[in-house]
């Protein structure tokens, strides 16, 4: 179950930091969508789960917990104010919300 939020910023690589803890819960990779309102969800790679698999992607996730933000997500709600980023637990996954 992921809970809690934490501020963070997108390195110029477009990578995002997971906390060792949480990425744990992920295992090896993370399946990374576009929410409705548009702002990008991490969630286990459970495939079985994703109603719309056109717009998911699996992110392998890197030695030191990052992950690499797909191309096609770049352009999302989560980077309305650009590189800083809000990442909140929300039970089953977690969403990158921006931050101004």
């Amino acid at each position: 179950m992921f809970l809690g939020r934490w501020d963070a910023k997108i390195d110029p690589k477009w990578r995002l930091y997971i906390p060792a803890v949480i990425n744990k819960q992920f295992g090896r990779s993370v399946l990374l969508k576009e929410g409705e309102d548009g702002c990008i969800l991490l969630q286990k790679q459970d495939l079985s789960k994703v109603k719309d698999s056109s717009h998911v992607f699996v992110e392998k996730i890197r030695n030191g917990g990052r992950i690499m933000i797909p191309d096609f997500l770049r352009s999302s709600n989560s980077f309305y104010f650009g590189k800083n980023v809000t990442v909140t637990g929300r039970g089953d996954h977690l969403k990158i919300m921006p931050r101004p």
